[in-house]
């Protein structure tokens, strides 16, 4: 799902950079980690 979250990002905001598009993943990849440890 995250994967397709940020291609779809990176479609609908082209503004966005690479290294914006890779800390917006690593966000959502660390609140997943959370989300599982609760």
């Amino acid at each position: 799902m995250y994967p397709l979250l940020v291609k779809t990002s990176s479609i609908i905001l082209p503004e966005l950079s690479n290294n914006e598009i890779l800390n917006i993943t690593e966000s959502l990849q660390q609140e997943n980690v959370l989300n599982l440890e609760d």
